[in-house]
């Protein structure tokens, strides 16, 4: 009987750790390495997630759709140099018009995230960026 009880009660831990860890929202961490001590930052950040340590050359939005390709995330936090009017990647801002260059593959962004997926700026480049951002991407797009 006791071996009865404890399979149960294993199999219960087991059945529960697994739901809860489906109910979690599947995120995304995207890091610009031109943050100082972003080594330190990334180990820091929560289980449960992906981290995507942008590499110095290369389109940095490019990198971001191949990382959230076939994985559709509820969650995309991205951790870069902001500034009023822009994101800055690198070497690379993405002003407002920079934005609409880079239309044709934002526009795909919506259908690699979840139907309820959002953007998360840590920073604040401004209302008009942000809903530029939610325009063309189609997604919800917040800062913080």
């Amino acid at each position: 009987m006791k071996k009865i009880l404890l399979l149960f009660t294993f199999l219960f831990i087991v059945c529960t750790g697994k739901m809860i860890s489906q109910n979690l929202p599947q995120r995304l961490y995207v890091i610009d390495k031109s943050i100082q001590g972003y080594q330190e930052f990334s180990s820091a950040l929560v289980s449960g997630g992906k981290i995507l340590v942008l590499p110095e050359t290369g389109n940095p939005l490019d990198q971001i759709r191949i990382a959230l390709t076939g994985n559709k995330y509820d969650e995309v936090h991205i951790y870069t140099n902001v500034k009023t009017g822009s994101v800055v990647f690198n070497s690379l801002a993405l002003t407002s018009d920079e934005l609409s260059a880079q239309s044709s593959l934002l526009n795909n962004f919506k259908s690699l995230v979840s139907p309820s997926g959002k953007i998360i700026i840590h920073g604040n480049p401004g209302d008009a960026w942000i809903n530029k951002l939610k325009l063309l991407t189609g997604i919800e797009v917040v800062s913080e």
